[in-house]
C-alpha cells in the first residue's frame, strides 16, 4: 500500500477496510462505523426535536449526506438500524 494519510481520508479507505455496518437506501449508502457510532445515528434519526443552535459546521451530524436528515426517511433508516443492531 503506498497511500499518505490526510486528514481528509477516512481511515476505512486508508486501511482499504470493508464497512460492515452498512446496508443500501434507495440510490444511497447507509453506514456506521461502529456501534456507538449506529447509537447515536439512532438517536439523531429518531428525534423528532433537533436543534441546531449551537452547531458550528464542523460537526459529524454537519457531514452526514441528507437523506439522513429528512424526515421522510425516519422510519426507513430507523429499520435499517435494527436490521444492522441484530447482525
Amino acid at each position: 500500500m503506498n497511500q499518505t494519510a490526510s486528514i481528509q481520508m477516512p481511515a476505512n479507505a486508508f486501511f482499504d477496510a470493508e464497512i460492515w455496518l452498512q446496508s443500501s437506501f434507495k440510490n444511497e449508502l447507509f453506514y456506521a462505523f461502529n456501534d456507538k457510532h449506529l447509537d447515536y445515528l439512532e438517536r439523531y434519526i429518531n428525534a423528532t426535536l433537533r436543534e441546531h443552535k449551537d452547531r458550528t459546521g464542523f460537526t459529524l451530524l454537519e457531514k452526514l449526506p441528507k437523506f439522513y436528515h429528512e424526515a421522510k426517511n425516519r422510519v426507513a433508516l430507523l429499520k435499517i438500524i435494527a436490521r444492522l443492531k441484530a447482525k
